[in-house]
């Protein structure tokens, strides 16, 4: 099974990220005779992970802020 993330566009032209997974499907005799394709919206936990980066950025540039006030003391 491979999976990866990709962004698609709607039919009204906007873009959502997904996650993809392909299987392949065998008949009787392990031969590959198609393949499944799944297809997920991670358009939530995309925004989820970028919002959580920028808390991080400004947690750290405002601990940066406090250490240069107390180094200056």
């Amino acid at each position: 099974m491979a999976s990866f993330e990709t962004l698609r566009r709607r039919k009204d032209s906007s873009l959502i990220a997904v996650s993809v997974t392909v299987s392949p499907i065998r008949n009787l005799s392990g031969e590959i005779v198609g393949a499944s394709t799944i297809s997920r919206d991670i358009t939530a936990a995309k925004e989820s992970e970028h919002r959580i980066r920028l808390l991080m950025r400004e947690g750290n540039h405002r601990v940066k802020n406090q250490f240069a006030v107390i180094l200056s003391m």
